[in-house]
């Protein structure tokens, strides 16, 4: 596989990045081999350390449907190994199993604007005001 030209998929700058590292370069094969079926050229430039595509020569519509494409197909692999019966929604060990609050520390309720003591509505004839 040909190197990138100002690639987002794998760079630092906080967008587009891929969640699992290991998956960048079977994205890359995906992308590249959808752009060729929709007939998307993406051009090569020569740099210094050989060929690279230069996805910034390419119009941002097509950028797009190549993208559109990608999800379009893993939601349909997505759907097809949800109707298999197998669970989609994996999460790696650890991962969203860390309580948002001490178990023996439970966050405060809201106290108004000021922190202070609000009345509740009950206390109020159950009227709210």
């Amino acid at each position: 596989m040909h190197d990138k030209i100002n690639s987002q998929t794998t760079g630092n700058n906080g967008r587009n990045v891929i969640e699992i590292p290991e998956a960048a370069s079977a994205m890359d094969k995906i992308k590249y081999e959808l752009a060729n079926e929709l007939g998307i050229k993406v051009p090569k430039k020569k740099t210094p350390a050989g060929e690279a595509y230069d996805w910034r020569m390419v119009p941002s519509y097509y950028c797009g449907a190549v993208g559109g494409e990608m999800v379009k197909r893993m939601m349909q692999f997505a759907e097809k190994m949800a109707a298999e019966g197998h669970n989609v929604l994996v999460k790696e060990e650890g991962e969203g199993t860390v309580p948002h609050f001490d178990e023996q520390n439970p966050p405060m309720p809201y106290q108004g604007p000021e922190g202070g003591n609000m009345p509740r509505p009950e206390a109020q004839g159950g009227q709210l005001q």
